[in-house]
Formats: structure tokens, C-alpha cells, sequence
């Protein structure tokens, strides 16, 4: 159905008989083994909207033939195309920030790997994959993760790889003087790319309303918004619950004839906030404060001004302060998770 926006875990895990899968374009996920053992399943298509495929998602199809292109998939669980024996290249240009370890794992004629500009680390993820190319869009090389003494691609006794691996124009010298990347058999530059990306959204909050907006022509905003205190069957063991009402939003844009942006991320909670339990809204005269993190820098906007606003290390070191100058401050850090603490609001805020 047209309304479908998850496949669920499970649906059609070992439908042997199973050959052709089409997914409308309001398909955002694909669940935990809904493909799993479907050996005979060969044509696969996954259609832009598609941007999380579960674990063990694909694990088994093992007649899934030639190229896998994921156009906007972002995050993968465990396993998602395990022992797809059959595919011989995949492209990831969407994949972003931490990839999950054994995704191809036994995909045993797999040769030509692409990943996109946005991977930040990889886990092992391709072992017992033939990989003799692997080309990644990635200006600073990617962290990289040994477990249970894998390395991201089979690589000999010496740690040494037997793939070439094309890295961006100009950027040659920074894998060479990165390990794991440095093991490479080769290290090649690609010539000047001709792949546009679309600008990441700005996230803003005026009056009760979120506004999204990316400059590049006939963008689309996809966005996400969590709530820190939604859960499900916890205990109150003293019987109270101390809510934060905060909002964790991240969105991207998509346009035709261009890949997917960026994530944008932003925290909103209101300044000396009570939730309102008799509505959805929390108002109670509190102020808003926007908090958005691009790279290095945190912004926060919509604190009284000339209030100051302090930030803090996870482990408790003190990292400056900043005071709300015209409506907005600003702060660098080299931190990857910030805790910004403006009154008595305290925000963790990962960059």
C-alpha cells in the first residue's frame, strides 16, 4: 500500500520462492530480517525514500546479481546483505556517519565498493568480500574499528590490503598518513568530481513552528524529531519522573539530479520549561532556546540576551562559556558530545 512507510521485521523472511521486490517511493525503512533466506529473490530496487535497512534485512539472498545501489540509504544494521554471494559491486553514496560491522559480510564475489562524502567510521564490514577497488567520497579519512581482530576489509598478516582505494582530489596525503588507509596496495586521486550535493537545511523556531530550508532549487526537507522523555515501561522507583521537554530534531534535503545533503541537527527545549500535562503544548511562560550544531561549531539561539551560556566536557571539564549577543552565540570545540548548560537547562549535544 501506497500508505506504507516501514516494512516490517521479519515479513517475508524465507520466502524461497520469492524473486522481484518493488517498493513504492514513501518507503522510508526496511526492518530486521523482512528479507532474510529469500535466495531467489534477484531483482531488488531501493527507491530514493529508503534511507535505514534493518539488520539482517537482506542476509541469505544469494541471487541478487551484479550492482547494489542504495541511492539514500544512511544507516545499516548488522548483516543487512550477508552472504549475497552473487552481487559483485555496491554503491553506498548516501551512507553517513558510523557503518554498522558485517553489512556485506560472506558476499564472497564482491569486488567494487563506492561509499559518499558523509562516513565518518567504518566497523569490519566486509569480511570474506574479494574487495580489489573501494572509492570513498570522504575528505578526512574515516575512523576505522577492529573487532574480534577484523579489520574493515581481509587484509594479510601484515595488516597490508590487496584493493586500491580511490580517495577525493587533493586528499591523497591525508590517507597516506592515516592507518588503516596507509595499508592500501595503492592510493589513487579522483579527477574533479561532477556529483552535486544539495545544501544542508537550516532549522529554525519562531512562534511555534519549525522552518526547514536548503538553497538548492526544488529541495525537499526530510526531517525527524525525538523527544528525550518518550519511553515505554520504565519504573519510577521514588515515583517521580523529572522531564526535560526537549526536542532532538535532524533533517537533510534531497532534490532531483543531486544527492542527498548533510544532516542538520538541532536541540529545542524551553529555559525554565514545566510541561503542561493537561496538552501537547509546553509553554508556561518559559523561553525557547534553539541549539543547532554544524561540524565543530554550536550555535544557540533565542536565550535572553547577554545571558550566558556554559559548556561542559561528558566527563565534567569545563569548556568556556559564551553570552547571548543579538538573540545568537556561538562556540568551537573539538568535543564530539557538548553538554551546553544555559540556566538551569542542561542540553547533551552531539557534533
Amino acid at each position: 500500500p501506497d500508505d506504507v512507510a516501514s516494512i516490517p521485521d521479519y515479513l517475508f523472511s524465507g520466502a524461497s520462492s520469492l524473486q522481484s521486490v518493488s517498493f513504492h517511493d514513501g518507503v522510508r525503512s526496511i526492518g530486521k530480517s523482512t528479507f532474510s533466506g529469500c535466495k531467489n529473490l534477484r531483482n531488488l530496487e531501493i527507491p530514493q525514500s529508503v534511507t535505514t535497512i534493518g539488520s539482517y534485512a537482506f542476509d541469505g539472498c544469494s541471487g541478487l546479481e551484479g550492482t547494489l545501489v542504495l541511492p539514500s540509504v544512511m544507516t545499516f544494521g548488522d548483516r543487512s546483505f550477508g552472504d549475497c554471494t552473487s552481487l559483485t559491486a555496491v554503491e553506498m553514496p548516501a551512507a553517513r556517519g558510523e557503518l554498522a560491522w558485517r553489512v556485506f559480510e560472506g558476499c564472497s564475489n564482491l569486488k567494487k565498493v563506492f561509499l559518499g562524502r558523509f562516513v565518518t567510521a567504518l566497523h569490519p564490514m566486509f569480511q570474506g568480500c574479494p574487495v580489489e577497488y573501494l572509492k570513498i567520497e570522504a575528505t578526512t579519512p574515516p575512523d576505522t574499528w577492529v573487532q574480534y581482530g577484523y579489520q574493515v576489509l581481509d587484509c594479510n598478516e601484515s595488516g597490508d590490503y590487496s584493493a586500491t582505494l580511490e580517495v577525493p582530489a587533493g586528499c591523497k596525503s591525508q590517507y597516506l598518513a592515516t592507518n588503516p588507509w596507509n595499508h592500501f596496495k595503492e592510493i589513487v586521486e579522483a579527477t574533479a568530481s561532477s556529483v552535486e550535493y544539495c545544501e544542508a537545511p537550516t532549522i529554525d523556531y519562531e512562534d511555534g513552528k519549525l522552518t526547514f530550508r536548503s538553497s538548492t532549487p526544488d529541495a525537499v526537507c526530510h526531517y525527524s524529531i525525538s523527544i528525550s522523555d518518550m519511553c515505554d515501561e520504565k519504573i519510577a522507583v521514588d515515583g517521580v519522573v523529572e522531564l526535560s521537554a526537549t526536542y532532538y530534531i535532524e533533517a537533510y534535503a534531497s532534490a532531483p539530479g543531486y544527492q542527498n545533503s548533510a544532516i542538520s541537527s538541532a536541540s529545542l527545549c524551553w529555559l525554565g520549561a514545566e510541561p503542561d500535562l493537561t496538552s501537547i503544548s509546553v509553554v508556561n511562560d518559559a523561553s525557547p532556546i534553539l541549539v543547532k550544531s554544524q561540524q565543530d561549531l554550536l550555535l544557540i539561539e533565542g536565550a535572553e540576551n547577554l545571558s550566558n551560556i556554559e559548556f561542559y566536557s561528558t566527563d565534567g571539564r569545563y569548556l568556556g562559556a559564551e553570552a547571548i549577543i543579538g538573540g545568537c552565540a556561538a562556540f568551537r570545540t573539538s568535543e564530539p558530545i557538548v553538554i551546553v548548560k544555559a540556566g538551569k537547562k542542561s542540553l547533551k549535544v552531539k557534533l
